[in-house]
This record gives structure tokens, sequence and C-alpha cells, in this order.
């Protein structure tokens, strides 16, 4: 019988991008700096590992987290899972491209 291999934060780690997450002001700065360890959406996620954290229009990167679990609370809620949070000395610029809403993948550093 085989067994499924469960994705690992190395493959993530040396890939040629980084994701990040969009989240709205204030939420982001308290993920960053480890006050908020869930973020609730609509929809699951299957991404596990470091991702970046965008404050929505400030076009900054402000920090990063891991992104370890997603669970289903209601038939339209799901709980995203972070840990191991930290804000950035200065936010990172990126280019924000049209029509990301959710995710942006930037090249990584």
């Amino acid at each position: 019988m085989k067994t499924k291999k469960a994705k690992t934060t190395a493959k993530t780690a040396n890939a040629p991008f980084f994701r990040c997450l969009c989240v709205r002001a204030p939420y982001a700065g308290r993920i960053v700096d480890g006050l908020k360890t869930e973020e609730y959406r609509s929809t699951a996620t299957r991404i596990r590992g470091r991702i970046g954290i965008i404050e929505s229009g400030t076009g900054g990167i402000i920090g990063e987290a891991e992104l370890y679990d997603c669970t289903r609370i209601g038939e339209w809620e799901y709980v995203w899972h972070l840990r191991n949070a930290k804000r950035y000395r200065k936010p990172r610029p990126y280019v924000h491209p049209f029509g990301a809403v959710i995710w942006v993948k930037v090249p990584a550093a």
C-alpha cells in the first residue's frame, strides 16, 4: 500500500517565487506581530509553508508567516492556521498584478 508524502516547506524554499497573501489593515499587522494566528476565508487552500503577508493597498510585503493547516468550520467558511510570524523591518516593495485578490507570486529574494 502506497502512502502519500506530505508537502514540505523545502520545496517552497527553493521555488523561484514567493507566495504572498493579501490581507487588509489592521489584520495584516496583527498576523506579522503574532497576535492573529487564524485567517478566516470563504475558500480552502492547499498551500502550506512560508508565505509573505501583504498589507492591502500599501504596495509592500510587511512580513511573513507559516501557513500550516486549513480547516472547514462551516458550509462556506474555512480557517487558515498561521504560526511563526515575523514582521520585516522595512516593507518589501512588490508589483501588484492586475486582478490579484488573495494570492500574489513575487520573485524569491
